[in-house]
């Protein structure tokens, strides 16, 4: 869910996932996005600011992944990568959800609805 409803707008990017099994210690959670309009010639990036493959996990009383995680961004041809490294604290069961926030991500630039959005634990 991003916390700004603008199309083509940035915001935070607040992410839950309920996982179906108990997760291992410090698992990097993986999401790939589809280009915003991968027939276009012209693609928008989905972060307003990358340097050196690294992104911005908002610090956030939500969030409840280990605070020593690190975000790495790559954009390929035809999707976009986020990975949250050492994301998982441990101690965590199935029971609770992973909830973070990503920063500075672009809406979608149209009202279309966006699909294959993939997440990898």
């Amino acid at each position: 869910m991003n916390l700004n409803a603008t199309v083509g707008g940035y915001g935070n990017l607040k992410v839950t996932l309920q996982q179906t099994h108990d997760l291992g210690t410090l698992a990097d959670i993986l999401i790939t996005f589809p280009k915003w309009d991968y027939q276009s010639s012209q693609f928008e990036p989905i972060l307003s600011y990358v340097f050196n493959g690294i992104c911005g996990i908002i610090d956030s009383q939500e969030s409840n992944i280990n605070s020593g995680a690190s975000c790495e961004f790559k954009s390929g041809t035809s999707t976009d990568t986020v990975r949250i490294k050492n994301a998982l604290r441990s101690g965590r069961t199935a029971a609770s959800p992973v909830i973070f926030i990503v920063g500075e991500i672009r809406n979608p630039s149209s009202l279309r609805g966006i699909s294959n959005i993939k997440v990898q634990i």
